[in-house]
């Protein structure tokens, strides 16, 4: 015999991975998605004590979902007295959490207008700052909801920048970041490394932020009033999610004109 709270708190200790493996392969199971209110119901169980465990995370999950047992029937206590009652109802908890991404641009030399435009000149060197946002993770029952990959891409449209790779720097908080940079001359793409997943797991608990700053010179041959668009946005993926995950596009534009000036004496 064993004490409800004990088998609970071990499989809170247990291996995650290999419970659910086990679930997966096991030859009686039963399957369902949660439907739009977060609903999913299991009709027809005989009597027993029932392993649940998740299949999948939304892309926003900031914590995992512990595997945990249910017995049908189950003993309840209420006002009106106790009871076995056959409709048993839990409530696993994931909680979720969006991250954020947001993108600026910094130069003197530069030219606001009064409808927000912003204008540069060719041959101009912009600095630019990417900031991704990832929300702590909320206290539960569930543990954090650890990063297996994560990657940031920035992007400008029609090579209009060149970005100065000597210049790039990642940072979680105040620590740099590990981090792989590959650059093509239109998109830089910054993938984290084990140890820079390492760094960010370990201080899920509370909200990070990750920095991206390099500096980027307008095209010398840039056509007169173009827009240069600049976009940036992360792709991750999390324990427990089955595909990769976008956060939303953070972009900064601008515009650029060239004017040719002579001068002669008469």
């Amino acid at each position: 015999y064993f004490a409800p709270t004990a088998v609970q708190n071990a499989l809170k200790t247990a291996n995650q991975t290999t419970i659910e493996a086990h679930l997966e392969s096991a030859a009686e199971k039963k399957n369902d998605v949660t439907e739009n209110n977060g609903i999913a119901q299991f009709d027809g169980l005989n009597y027993g004590l029932y392993l649940l465990a998740k299949s999948a995370l939304p892309s926003d999950a900031t914590t995992d979902l512990v595997p945990f047992l249910v017995s049908v029937p189950m003993y309840v206590e209420s006002e009106s007295g106790a009871d076995w009652t056959s409709t048993v109802y839990a409530y696993p908890k994931v909680r979720t959490a969006d991250i954020t991404i947001s993108k600026t641009v910094d130069d003197q030399d530069s030219t606001t207008y009064a409808n927000g435009d912003i204008y540069v000149n060719a041959g101009q060197t912009l600095k630019y700052t990417v900031t991704t946002t990832i929300p702590a993770a909320a206290t539960g029952n569930g543990s954090a909801n650890e990063f297996t990959s994560f990657v940031i891409t920035d992007t400008n449209a029609g090579n209009t920048l060149d970005i100065n790779q000597s210049t790039v720097e990642v940072m979680l908080g105040e620590n740099e970041l590990e981090c792989t940079p590959v650059y093509n001359g239109s998109i830089l793409t910054l993938t984290l490394t084990e140890n820079g997943l390492v760094a960010l797991n370990n201080g899920l608990s509370q909200e990070q932020t990750i920095t991206v700053t390099y500096d980027a010179t307008v095209a010398t041959d840039v056509p007169f009033s173009t827009e240069l668009t600049n976009t940036a946005k992360a792709t991750y993926q999390r324990s427990g999610m089955t595909a990769v995950a976008d956060t939303d596009t953070a972009a900064v534009e601008l515009y650029t004109y060239g004017i040719d000036l002579t001068k002669t004496l008469s």
